[in-house]
C-alpha cells in the first residue's frame, strides 16, 4: 500500500511571516526547512517552562536573602 502524505496549510499574519524571515536568514535554512525544524525539535519550551525558570530564581533569591540575613545578623550589622 502506498503511503501519501497529507498536505497542511498554514496561514501566517504579516508580522509572523516577517519573524520567520529573520530566523531563516540567520538559520541558513530554507523557509520550509525551518518551518519544519521548528514544529518537530524538542528544544522548544513548555507552557511551563517559564515558571519552572521563576521558581528557580527565587529559590536563588531566597537563599541569597537568607545568607545575607546570617551575614548581617552574626556581625551585629544593622
Amino acid at each position: 500500500m502506498k503511503r501519501t502524505t497529507g498536505t497542511i496549510s498554514i496561514r501566517f499574519t504579516p508580522a509572523e511571516k516577517r519573524r520567520i524571515t529573520v530566523f531563516v536568514r540567520k538559520s541558513r535554512l530554507t523557509p520550509l526547512a525551518y518551518i519544519k525544524y521548528a514544529a518537530l525539535s524538542d528544544r522548544l519550551e513548555s507552557p511551563h517552562a517559564n515558571l519552572v525558570r521563576l521558581e528557580k530564581v527565587a529559590a536563588m533569591l531566597l537563599t541569597a536573602v537568607q545568607n545575607e540575613f546570617g551575614f548581617r545578623v552574626g556581625h551585629g550589622c544593622r
